[in-house]
Parts: structure tokens; sequence; C-alpha cells
């Protein structure tokens, strides 16, 4: 009998802020889904989710299958939050917040 084996990743602590430009990204390119933890949350209150192809191009906010603009999720410190099926196949996610900062962690199933 064969077994598939996935493999899981948690990454270190990352910032998140307002802008796309400066929030974390995080390499999901392997990965088939995972979630965020936030860990401390200033302000801020819902993440937007956007999208980059490498670690040095401007991320852009992710679309559904048709074609709407993914909705802000509504965060708050400690809570668990799934990165949306959207974002599969996305080389790298950007979790955005509507103000202020966070630091997260992400887990990644591959």
């Amino acid at each position: 009998m064969s077994k598939a084996e996935r493999s899981q990743g948690i990454t270190s602590t990352l910032d998140l802020t307002n802008s796309a430009a400066t929030s974390a990204k995080i390499p999901f390119g392997p990965a088939s889904g995972g979630n965020v933890v936030i860990d401390t949350l200033v302000t801020g209150v819902s993440i937007t989710w956007h999208a980059a192809m490498n670690s040095t191009d401007t991320p852009g906010r992710v679309y559904d299958a048709g074609g709407t603009i993914l909705a802000a999720v509504t965060v708050a410190a400690t809570g668990f939050y799934p990165i949306p099926d959207a974002c599969f196949g996305c080389p790298f996610v950007v979790p955005v917040l509507n103000a202020g900062t966070a630091t997260i962690r992400a887990s990644l199933k591959g």
C-alpha cells in the first residue's frame, strides 16, 4: 500500500500593515491550504487578501472564480483564520489590514 505524505510548515512571526506594499508576503506556492493566527493586533479589524507572483512584485487584490473581489474578513487577536481557497496557486499571499498593525503566524499544508 502506498502512502501519500503531506507536509506542514509554520512560519515565524510576520508583520501585517494597512498597505499591500509593506504587509508580509507569505510564501504560499507549494501549499495547498493553510491558516493564519493573529498573535497581536494593535488596531485594525479586518483583512483583505492580496497576492503576488514573486517577493518583489506589488501585490494585487484576490478575486474569486466568479470575478468578484474577496470580501474583507473581520479578525480578532488570538483567532485562527483560513487562507481563502481563491488563493490556491498564488506564489505569495499578502493579508492586508484595514488599519493599524498586527503580528501573525501562518500554518501551511502541502
